[in-house]
């Protein structure tokens, strides 16, 4: 029985390890986008830049995490934020995306999203700065594909709360 139970367990480490590499970037859904039911404050996004030096989402253990089509994936991301092209949009938005990863640490899988985000409004000559982390930490089951995904998918939900929050006071402002 427990020899059973090892073999068992064994496979299964081993199947997470069936491909080289692995996409971080979930793939692209068929439905349309849902957005959030609650209004926000009317914003766009004039740029979006990659300053993360390269397209790699780290790794979790030995399987590399791609990175391809990532700032894609996180563009459409912005464009499902409440108010996103309201109009007339009352802030406009310039996003650095400084880090993005997922990483393996034994049984723990993280994944991190860090922006900086430059608030551009008329109402103030000088924008407003902010450095934004999305976390997300699960357990590490099989170093899986859609693990990674569902790991970056948590980060940004994390993001995503953290700029909704702060886009819905810059109306109150």
């Amino acid at each position: 029985m427990t020899g059973r139970l090892v073999a068992l367990l064994a496979a299964a480490m081993l199947a997470g390890c069936a491909a080289d590499r692995i996409s971080g970037v979930p793939p692209p859904r068929q439905d349309a986008p849902t957005r959030f039911t609650k209004a926000g404050c009317a914003f766009t996004v004039e740029t979006v830049d990659d300053l993360r030096g390269d397209d790699s989402l780290g790794a979790l253990g030995l399987r590399p995490v791609s990175g391809e089509g990532f700032m894609r994936w996180f563009k459409q991301q912005l464009m499902e934020l409440p108010g996103y092209g309201g109009a007339p949009p009352r802030t406009v938005l310039r996003v650095d995306v400084l880090k993005a990863y997922v990483q393996g640490l034994s049984t723990l899988k993280s994944a991190n999203i860090v922006v900086r985000v430059r608030y551009v409004s008329a109402a103030k000559p000088e924008p407003t700065v902010k450095v934004y982390r999305g976390v997300e930490g699960t357990v590490n089951w099989a170093n899986s594909e859609s693990e990674a995904q569902a790991a970056l998918q948590g980060a940004w939900a994390d993001l995503r709360r953290q700029l909704a929050a702060d886009l819905a006071a810059s109306c109150r402002a």
